[in-house]
């Protein structure tokens, strides 16, 4: 058995999460952690996105990845997009489209509260609508999208994203809303 010494320079454990992540081992990232709380360390924002990140990475690690980004929201942070982006990837892939929506929903009112708008978490948008709509939530995601378009260009919306919510609009036997949602894409 290989014990490992404990480092307590927050800078450390910054750059071995930060090759957790490169390296994308989780183990590695969880041991970490560990290691940070029994210690009771501050670990900058940075540290905690590099660890979310590397859970967002693997897919059955989402619950983690939204654990850890919830609580640097909840200290008053706001993670940086790719951080964002890779949790919402990582609810989309998973197929937590609810989950995805509601933390969407607590991002979109911060950024209205603080005057920054919603046009920085577009990526997250598309994500939301397509995981709604793999979820087979039709009427939350096209609810969804018809936000997005009302927006006037604030939140883009990806052709990818129109697709795909109504292929499974489709799949589910609902053509005419299919056809609904291709018009906005085509003549918006």
């Amino acid at each position: 058995m290989i014990l490992t010494r404990a480092v307590t320079d927050t800078q450390t454990y910054v750059e071995q999460l930060a090759d957790a992540e490169v390296r994308g081992d989780v183990l590695r990232a969880a041991e970490l952690f560990t290691e940070i709380r029994v210690l009771k360390l501050d670990l900058p924002q940075s540290g905690v996105e590099a660890g979310i990140r590397t859970y967002a990475a693997s897919v059955q690690h989402w619950q983690r990845s939204l654990e850890l980004f919830e609580d640097l929201l909840s200290k008053g942070c706001l993670p940086h997009a790719d951080t964002t982006e890779a949790v919402f990837q990582s609810l989309s892939q998973s197929k937590q489209g609810t989950k995805a929506h509601q933390l969407l929903q607590r991002l979109a009112d911060q950024a209205a509260s603080s005057g920054a708008g919603r046009g920085g978490l577009s990526s997250a948008y598309n994500l939301v609508v397509r995981a709604l709509a793999k979820e087979g939530a039709l009427d939350s995601a096209v609810v969804l999208l018809e936000d997005m378009v009302a927006s006037d260009g604030e939140v883009e919306c990806e052709r990818s994203t129109y697709a795909a919510l109504a292929n499974e609009l489709i799949k589910a036997g609902q053509q005419e809303r299919a056809e609904e949602v291709l018009e906005m894409r085509d003549y918006l």
